[in-house]
C-alpha cells in the first residue's frame, strides 16, 4: 500500500484492490481525496463494495470534504444498504453532517435514531431546525423525543436543552407533556431540577393554550404570590373567576406586590399612579421593605396620599437622593425647598441635595449670588450648567467657586462677560490659565486684555496678582500690552506707591520701552525709579532718538542722586 501510494500511479485500481482487500479503507479515502481523484471514490462506493460507505463518507468527513460530494456518495449508497451504519458514522462527528443526518432519517423514517441524535447533541441551532413549522417530520421527531429519546437520557443537561428548545419553538402542549412524563414523573430527574420552576413552566405553557384553570391549578401547587400576575390576567381574559374584582383592594396589594418581585417596575409604577383602590399605607410599606431600585412607584403613593415625610426619610436614608433632586424639580418651588430645607438642617452634605436646592434658589432668584457664594457642598460644574442659559453671570459665581477655568472661560467668551472673565484671571493667578487666554489663537484676546488693563488689575490691591499679570504678559511677548499695563496699572496707581516691588516693575516698564523705541517715555520711567544702573543705555538710546533734552533731565537727577 505504501509503495502504490508513494509512486502515485496515475491509475488507482491497484491501490484500490489492496487497500479494499486488507482493510485499508480510510487509508485509501484520504488519499484519494488529498490527490483529487474524487472519481476513484465514487467508483469504489458504487461498483467495488458499497458496504463499506460509512467508512469513507466518515473519513470525508474528517478531510473536510465538500458537503455535496458527501451528500451524492449518502443518496446513491441509500438504497444498497442499511442507513444505521451511515448514520452511527455521522453521530461521531457531531456537528459535521447534521443536514446529511437529518435527511437521511427523515427519508428512511428512522425518527428514533433521529431523536437519540438531536437530544444528545443538545445544540441550539439543530433544535430550532428540526422543530420549525415547516419541517413535515415534527410531530415524528417530537413524538420519539418524548417517549424515547429524553427517557433514555441520563443527563438533565440534555433535557434542559430540550426543555428550552421547546420554549423557544412556542409549544406550549408538547412542552406540557414533556415536562409531566420525562421530569414531574421521574424520580431520575426530579432530584436535578428546581420544582418550583418546572411547575412554572407548565403553568405558563397551559396559559399560553387558554387552560386557564389547569394554569392555576399549577401555580396554585408553586405556592408564589410572585406568579399571581399571570392568575389575574388570565382570569380576567377568561372570565372564570368573577370574585376577582378590579375595585379589591386586597387584589391591588397582590398584583403590586407580585410585580414588584418578577421584576415589573413599569407595571407597579403604573398601577400605584393610576389606581384609587389600594390600600395606600399598606402598599407604601411593602415598596419601603421591598427596597427596588427604582423609587418612583414608591414617590406615586406617598406624593398622591401625603406621605412625604415618610418619603423623604426614606430616600435619605437609603442614600437615594437623585430622586430627591428629580422629585422636587417637579414640585412648586417652595413646596420643595421645604423638603431639601428639612434635608440640609438634619446635617445632609449630600451633592445632589444641594445641587437640587441651588436650582430652586436660582429659579426663585432667592439671593442665588450668595447662595452660590457661600455653600460648599453643590457641585459648581453641574449647576455651573444649568445657570448658564438662565443667568450667565450666576453660572460664572458657580464656576469661579469651583475654579473651573475652562468651563467659565467659555461662557465668559459666548456671552462677552469679559470684565468678569478678567477679574477671574487676575484673581486665580495661574501661569497656565494666563498662557491659555493669552495665546495668539485665543480670538476674545483683546478683549481680555482691554479689560484686564482697564478694570481688573486697577481694582486690584494685590502685588501678587499684579506681579502674575506682568510675568503672563512678558511670557506671551506682548510687549505694546505690558507697556500698556504697566503705566497704568504701576505709573497711575497710586495704592502701590508704598510697595517695595514698584521699583523693579517699573523698571520693567523702562526696559520695555526703551525696546520699544519709547525713549522720552522710558526716561521718565527711569527718572521715576531713581535708577542709575542702565545709564549708558539710556544715553545711547537718547542720542539715537535725538532727544537730548530729556537726557539732560535724567543726568541732572543722577547728580543731584550723586551729590
Amino acid at each position: 500500500m505504501n509503495f502504490l501510494m508513494e509512486a502515485k500511479l496515475p491509475n488507482a485500481r491497484p491501490l484500490i484492490n489492496v487497500c479494499d482487500r486488507f482493510g485499508f479503507v480510510p487509508d485509501l479515502t484520504h488519499y484519494l481525496y488529498t490527490n483529487n481523484m474524487l472519481r476513484y471514490i465514487e467508483g469504489y462506493v458504487q461498483k467495488v463494495n458499497p458496504g463499506n460507505a460509512p467508512l469513507v463518507v466518515g473519513q470525508l468527513l474528517d478531510d473536510e470534504c465538500p458537503k455535496d460530494f458527501i451528500k451524492g456518495l449518502i443518496l446513491f449508497v441509500r438504497s444498497l444498504l442499511p442507513v444505521e451504519p451511515l448514520v452511527d458514522e455521522c453521530e461521531k462527528r457531531r456537528g459535521q453532517c447534521d443536514d446529511e443526518l437529518i435527511n437521511v432519517t427523515n427519508k428512511n423514517s428512522l425518527f428514533k435514531l433521529q431523536a437519540r441524535y438531536v437530544v444528545e447533541r443538545m445544540d441550539g441551532d439543530l433544535w430550532d431546525k428540526v422543530l420549525q413549522p415547516e419541517n413535515e417530520y415534527r410531530r415524528q421527531l417530537i413524538d420519539q423525543v418524548v417517549s424515547t429519546a429524553l427517557p433514555e437520557s441520563k443527563s438533565p443537561e440534555q433535557v434542559s436543552a430540550a426543555v428550552k428548545a421547546f420554549m423557544t419553538a412556542d409549544l406550549p402542549h408538547e412542552l406540557i407533556e414533556l415536562l409531566e412524563k420525562i421530569i414531574l414523573q421521574n424520580s431520575a430527574f426530579s432530584g436535578n431540577f428546581n420544582l418550583q420552576n418546572l411547575l412554572i413552566l407548565t403553568a405558563k405553557a397551559q396559559l399560553r393554550e387558554g387552560l386557564v384553570s389547569e394554569a392555576i391549578e399549577s401555580f396554585i401547587r408553586v405556592d408564589d404570590a410572585a406568579h399571581f400576575l399571570d392568575v389575574i390576567r388570565a382570569a380576567e381574559e377568561a372570565n372564570v373567576y368573577n370574585d376577582l374584582v378590579n375595585e379589591d383592594p386586597d387584589i391591588h396589594f397582590k398584583y403590586i406586590e407580585a410585580a414588584a418581585r418578577t421584576g415589573q417596575i413599569k407595571e407597579v409604577e403604573r398601577v400605584t399612579r393610576e389606581s384609587n383602590f389600594y390600600d395606600a399605607e399598606k402598599i407604601m410599606n411593602f415598596l419601603m421593605e421591598a427596597k427596588l431600585p427604582n423609587a418612583r412607584p414608591l414617590i406615586n403613593v406617598c406624593d398622591r396620599f401625603g406621605f412625604v415625610p415618610d418619603l423623604t426619610h426614606y430616600l435619605y436614608t437609603n442614600n437615594m437622593l437623585r430622586y430627591i433632586e428629580g422629585y422636587v424639580q417637579k414640585e412648586p418651588p417652595m413646596f420643595a425647598h421645604s423638603i431639601l430645607g428639612a434635608l440640609v438642617s438634619e446635617g445632609s452634605q449630600d451633592v445632589h441635595v444641594h445641587n437640587a436646592l441651588s436650582k430652586i434658589i436660582i429659579d426663585n432668584n432667592n439671593n442665588p449670588e450668595h447662595f452660590l457664594t457661600t455653600n460648599p457642598f453643590y457641585d459648581s460644574r453641574v449647576v455651573g450648567k444649568y445657570c448658564e442659559k438662565r443667568d450667565p453671570t450666576l453660572a460664572v459665581v458657580a464656576y469661579r467657586r469651583g475654579q473651573c477655568d475652562d468651563e467659565l472661560i467659555n461662557v465668559t467668551n459666548k456671552n462677552s462677560l469679559f470684565k468678569l472673565q478678567a477679574r477671574y484671571v487676575v484673581e486665580r493667578m495661574d501661569g497656565d490659565l494666563w498662557d491659555k487666554v493669552l495665546q495668539p489663537e485665543n480670538e476674545y484676546r483683546r478683549q481680555l486684555i482691554d479689560q484686564v488693563v482697564s478694570t481688573a488689575l486697577p481694582e486690584s490691591k494685590s502685588p501678587e496678582q499684579v506681579s502674575a499679570a506682568v510675568k503672563a504678559f512678558m511670557t506671551a511677548d506682548l510687549p505694546h500690552e505690558l507697556i500698556e499695563l504697566l503705566e497704568k496699572i504701576i505709573l497711575q496707581n497710586s495704592a502701590f506707591s508704598g510697595n517695595f516691588n514698584l521699583q523693579n516693575l517699573l523698571i520693567l516698564t523702562a526696559k520695555a520701552q526703551l525696546r520699544e523705541g519709547l525713549v522720552s517715555e522710558a526716561i521718565e520711567s527711569f527718572i521715576r525709579v531713581d535708577d542709575a544702573a542702565h545709564f549708558l543705555d539710556v544715553i545711547r538710546a537718547a542720542e539715537e532718538a535725538n532727544v537730548y533734552n530729556d537726557l539732560v533731565k535724567y543726568l541732572d537727577q543722577l547728580t543731584c542722586y550723586d551729590c
